[in-house]
């Protein structure tokens, strides 16, 4: 608790020692006073719908004027666009951007690491384009830029294997014979 204290003390003395923030702030006080019966006619324009909240700041108000108030439109906290009132026409624009958003912080991991992955897949294919790529089994036949193994067909079968699943096999139907 001490940590806060020492916080709320330097800055107290910064207000203190700097008188310069009351006259700002109290102009911004007299602009929202000013300003709020516009506000909440242009407010009462739209809707809010569930999980998006309608954000107003302080130099947002500040801004507005008799014929336009403008409105922050966030989801989850991000700001996705803005609704502009201009008398009785209400205008929604979205902002484009490349950035997805997120239900969730999870969500938002499990999308990173998925365009992750698409981008190192991409980028490896990318990069075996023009290269001749032949089997590293011996046979010396050509493979495809997106063979990951690096094996042809024929040569990523393992034998010992195969004939190991064989003879299980025969010996599980001799044993059911029996």
């Amino acid at each position: 608790m001490s940590k806060y204290t020492d916080i709320y003390t330097k800055v107290e003395k910064k207000l203190i020692d700097n008188k310069e923030w009351i006259s700002r702030y109290a102009g911004y006080a007299e602009d929202i006073n000013k300003l709020t019966p516009l506000i909440k006619k242009a407010k009462s324009k739209f809707h809010a719908w569930k999980n998006l909240t309608i954000y107003l700041s302080v130099s947002t108000v500040t801004k507005a004027s008799k014929r336009k108030v403008s409105f922050d439109l966030r989801y989850n906290g991000q700001s996705v666009g803005t609704i502009h009132v201009k008398g009785d026409n209400v205008l929604l624009k979205f902002k484009t951007s490349k950035n997805q958003i997120y239900c969730s912080p999870k969500c938002r991991a499990e999308s990173t690491k998925k365009k992750i992955v698409e981008r190192y897949q991409i980028s490896k294919f990318k990069s075996r384009v023009g290269k001749e790529r032949r089997c590293a089994g011996g046979c010396d036949t050509l493979i495809s830029v997106y063979n990951d193994a690096g094996f042809c067909n024929a040569c990523l079968v393992n034998q010992k294997k195969v004939d190991k699943f064989i003879k299980d096999l025969r010996d599980y139907f001799d044993y059911e014979e029996k």
